[in-house]
């Protein structure tokens, strides 16, 4: 098995929906993201996991887990993305799921998970379109209480 790790702002203002005051840091921002998203083609990932913030789209105050896995994913209108579905293995975020839960971190469950630019941004970008991929969505809670923990103990 081969992995790999991209990292990614996720950021709306710099993938062309505001107007920077400095240019040369904004040429040198896309062409970043060029070079990224051509590496990730290259790669040709089976699997790409998305590790996100929620921003109050699809979680809220009365449900605010710390960490989600959604078995089953949307899209939904952010940024000027299109909507749509996430091709999301149930299999393997069911089997992700019973993982992390086994190490002792307690992940919530969605079986309808809405994702905002935090996912939709980074899939368009690097991997052609939000079902072009599988993914794995993730949500890490950075938002409201209870922010994400995980145990000093954990493996």
């Amino acid at each position: 098995m081969s992995l790999a790790l991209a990292c990614f702002s996720h950021s709306p203002l710099q993938l062309g929906h505001a107007v920077p005051a400095d240019r040369a840091a904004h040429d040198g921002w896309t062409c970043s993201i060029a070079t990224l998203a051509a590496w990730v083609r290259s790669y040709d990932p089976q699997l790409v996991a998305v590790f996100y913030p929620d921003h109050f789209n699809g979680f809220f105050y009365r449900a605010m887990p710390s960490f989600c896995i959604g078995t089953d994913a949307r899209g939904g209108i952010d940024w000027g993305i299109e909507p749509g579905p996430l091709d999301v293995p149930e299999a393997i975020a069911s089997d992700c799921i019973q993982a992390v839960r086994k190490a002792g971190i307690d992940v919530a469950v969605s079986r309808r998970m809405l994702v905002d630019h935090g996912v939709t941004l980074p899939l368009n970008a690097f991997c052609g379109g939000l079902s072009a991929r599988p993914c794995l969505p993730i949500m890490v809670n950075c938002n409201a209480p209870h922010l994400a923990v995980v145990p000093v103990d954990a493996p």
